[in-house]
């Protein structure tokens, strides 16, 4: 799991990438000196609950993924029943790619778990 994540990694402007379960545990992380593990896995168990939570009336409704940014970066994470796979970028890193890059990895990662 850490070789799927060190490949996230490597995308200019990515921070780091962990891999969390839904109640927030970390399964693995590859982040980089000063992002706090916790705050972030916490944070993004957090958000994800409360979605899913204002989705719940609707039938049918899951969770795929959600993009944050602020001046200082993104966070965004890709949802899937057993985890939520996560990554910070830097500003201007190319959203695009790290999406891309995130769904393959994504899929590799729910072969592993």
């Amino acid at each position: 799991m850490k070789e799927i994540l060190n490949q996230i990694n490597e995308i200019s402007g990515v921070k780091g990438s962990l891999v969390v379960d839904n109640e927030g545990l970390v399964v693995v992380s590859n982040l980089m000196s000063g992002l706090e593990e916790r705050t972030i896995s916490a944070m993004v168990a957090g958000i994800y609950q409360e979605i899913i939570k204002a989705l719940r009336p609707e039938q049918g409704s899951e969770l795929s993924g959600v993009q944050l940014s602020a001046s200082e970066g993104s966070i965004i994470f890709l949802c899937a029943p057993e985890c939520i796979l996560t990554v910070i970028t830097e500003p201007g890193a190319n959203i695009g790619l790290v999406s891309i890059k995130m769904k393959a990895s994504l899929e590799r990662l729910m072969k592993i778990l």
